[in-house]
């Protein structure tokens, strides 16, 4: 009995080594699945946004006022004593500043009470400098526009220019000067006068050419007059030449007297450059010059009367010999 009973577990043994089943069989754990990482969030700066500036309130510039300076001062339709007359103000009456025409001479104003028109720039006291106002083209005019420069292309400001008609009534003059740039503008109605003469007729004390006296003594100009046709072409153009020597000479009356506030003139023959001086109480005069052969007279100038011509001859910048003249 305990022999069988002993066969039976031993059978059961065996049955479960061959299976593999049991207390005894070794069993691998099966391993974990790692534990989840974390995934990391990537995280964008918002950008920030700079407060826009708000900028400076933008200051109006100050408005440009006029002061008249005489009585009785014209505003006209256009920029020249040439156009009609809408307005006439007094003397202390204040004005705005609308526009300038280009040179400056004449600006446009406007009235207390509305009205508009121009007005000639040596005759106001500003208030501000008017380059601050804009420039108005003039469209409804004829437009003449020309340059004061020496023989080295450099501009010459402060020469004053004159035009007058050739025809009709001579006391339509029409003024003007050179600006710091050399270049001059005058402006005429279109139903005025066509032909003109344009002329040098003296020299601002500010200009560089100018002298202590506000004279002319270290150049000439080698043209100091034009004729003009308009509309006109091409811009007009006058020239300054430095004085490389100088004509003296004395203006004496027919007694031998000094002859005093005489004008004298030198001209070159070869083109027609002009040099002029006013004697002294001793009758001297002082006439720049340069090379080249010169005629040299004293005159009067209302009416005028030439005196006799005496010639002169430079060359290489030697100072010829003085000259006397008789006074007309």
């Amino acid at each position: 009995m305990k022999t069988k009973f002993r066969t039976t577990i031993l059978i059961s043994i065996i049955a479960l080594l061959i299976t593999g089943c049991g207390v005894f069989s070794k069993t691998e754990a099966t391993p974990l699945p790692p534990a989840p990482t974390e995934t990391p969030i990537l995280e964008i700066a918002t950008p920030t946004t700079a407060p826009t500036p708000i900028p400076p309130t933008a200051t109006a510039p100050a408005a440009i006022q006029a002061e008249v300076r005489p009585d009785g001062l014209n505003m006209r339709e256009g920029p020249s004593p040439l156009h009609p007359i809408v307005g006439t103000y007094k003397k202390g009456d204040v004005l705005t500043i609308v526009a300038r025409a280009r040179g400056n001479q004449w600006v446009k104003v406007q009235s207390n009470g509305g009205k508009t028109g121009w007005m000639y720039t040596p005759l106001l006291l500003f208030t501000h400098d008017i380059n601050g106002a804009p420039i108005e083209e003039i469209e409804d005019s004829f437009n003449i526009k020309g340059l004061v420069a020496d023989t080295n292309s450099q501009p010459i400001e402060g020469v004053s220019i004159a035009l007058i008609p050739l025809s009709g009534n001579q006391a339509y003059r029409i003024e003007t000067v050179s600006g710091s740039d050399g270049h001059f503008y005058a402006y005429v109605p279109v139903n005025s006068y066509t032909s003109w003469r344009v002329s040098i007729v003296g020299i601002r004390c500010g200009s560089r050419i100018a002298d202590a006296n506000c004279g002319v003594s270290n150049y000439f100009a080698i043209k100091e007059s034009m004729d003009l046709v308009l509309p006109q072409l091409d811009p007009l153009q006058f020239v300054y030449q430095q004085a490389t020597t100088y004509i003296t000479g004395t203006v004496r009356d027919w007694q031998g007297n000094p002859a005093a506030d005489f004008r004298v003139f030198a001209e070159r023959t070869s083109d027609g450059a002009r040099a002029w001086d006013t004697t002294l109480e001793d009758g001297s005069f002082t006439l720049p010059a340069a090379d080249g052969v010169w005629q040299v007279y004293a005159a009067l100038l209302s009416p005028t009367i030439e005196g006799d011509r005496v010639s002169v001859q430079i060359t290489a910048g030697q100072s010829p010999a003085p000259v006397d003249l008789v006074r007309p």
